[in-house]
């Protein structure tokens, strides 16, 4: 989308890279693998991780709660090495690499995938060079 299409309000945010940008689950609906699936919501990816480390979850679908089960029982190192196999093989589709590789004053994201750092990669007119702050 052209930034004159944009409300001004908006606009002025890109045009100023002040913006700070949230990216959620939602994002997921932005990436697909070679085979066209998307990523996985949390809850599948939540149920995934309980069939894999057997978690008997009593129908919840909670994905932070059944990751911290899976972590406390099999260690951080099994519960990372599933999400990174899970979650590989995902690119941002051109809308959102356009919307990451504008200027921002930060992006923060709740997901457990490296979609952002990926769609920067991807993207050869990024206007700056991601700096990723978060626990591994």
């Amino acid at each position: 989308m052209p930034l004159a299409d944009l409300p001004l309000p908006l606009r002025g945010v890109f045009q100023s890279g002040k913006g700070i940008l949230f990216l959620g689950a939602g994002i997921g609906f932005n990436v697909a693998n070679a085979k066209g699936e998307r990523m996985p919501v949390a809850a599948t990816l939540a149920d995934e991780l309980a069939q894999r480390f057997s978690v008997d979850t009593g129908g919840s679908t909670n994905l932070a709660k059944i990751a911290q089960v899976v972590e406390k029982r099999h260690g951080r190192p099994e519960l990372l090495a599933f999400l990174s196999e899970r979650l590989s093989g995902f690119d941002p589709d051109n809308d959102l690499r356009w919307l990451i590789c504008r200027t921002w004053r930060a992006i923060f994201t709740t997901n457990y995938d490296n979609v952002i750092e990926r769609a920067f990669e991807l993207s050869s007119d990024k206007l700056q060079q991601p700096v990723p702050n978060g626990t591994s």
